[in-house]
């Protein structure tokens, strides 16, 4: 799996092994946190989620340390340094 890795790591953009780790862990922990799955983008160490409301979105942002922690628990510590959510009806 490591050389896959490796291989992966020198014919895509870079960043993106890394930002596709991170996605995959923002699924898992919104389903596990019992939350509905939402459009995330991942660049610079800034994940940003997507709600379908404001009223979403603020509570998100009332969980954003711990998706930070959660999310770093599966892929790295300090890879996701930042947590911003948007709303979609912005």
């Amino acid at each position: 799996m490591r050389r896959l890795r490796e291989v992966l790591e020198r014919v895509v953009p870079p960043g993106a092994v890394e930002a596709g780790h991170v996605l995959a862990a923002w699924r898992q922990v919104a389903r596990s946190m019992g939350k509905e799955v939402h459009p995330a983008d991942f660049r610079s160490g800034c994940l940003t989620v997507y709600a379908p409301t404001a009223g979403e979105a603020q509570v998100l942002s009332l969980e954003a340390s711990e998706i930070k922690r959660a999310i770093n628990a599966r892929v790295g510590a300090g890879v996701v340094q930042r947590v911003r959510v948007r709303a979609l009806s912005e």
